[in-house]
């Protein structure tokens, strides 16, 4: 069994990789369609969540703000994962690393009732791979 917190930071490294390049796209510092922003691809909706629950930790903090910080927009995804198994399992899914990868890229309804489109296939693929690199076998 791999050490979570390590697990963790795989998965928030992956995440970047995807949403960012590793940090390396200038493209993630403009919104998308989506509204996602940040070497992570936080959307606004993600953030809000995230606010709800912790919200002691990002009361007033502004979305863009966080999500063009290195420091605080790992720590909000974090979060975001967090949240994501959370919201997961109160619709009775269970929250393995492929459905939480996937909540935070397609989020909870989507992966609730299964509606997983190309792109959502194509971005747990990629990551699935990305882990594997990173010694991580995801096989939920």
């Amino acid at each position: 069994m791999p050490d979570a917190n390590k697990y963790t930071e795989a998965i928030l490294d992956t995440i970047m990789d995807l949403e960012s390049s590793g940090g390396t796209n200038p493209a993630a510092l403009k919104q998308n369609s989506a509204g996602a922003l940040g070497n992570y691809g936080m959307t606004p909706g993600k953030y809000e969540d995230v606010q709800r629950i912790f919200k002691d930790k990002w009361k007033g903090k502004d979305f863009k703000t966080v999500a063009l910080d290195p420091k605080l927009s790992r720590e909000a995804a974090r979060d975001g994962l967090r949240v994501g198994a959370l919201n997961l399992a109160s619709l009775g899914v269970a929250p393995t690393a492929n459905a939480v990868i996937l909540e935070y890229h397609t989020g909870v309804g989507n992966v609730a009732k299964g509606n997983i489109g190309p792109l959502g296939k194509k971005y747990i693929n990629d990551a699935r791979r990305l882990l594997e690199k990173r010694g991580y076998n995801v096989i939920d």
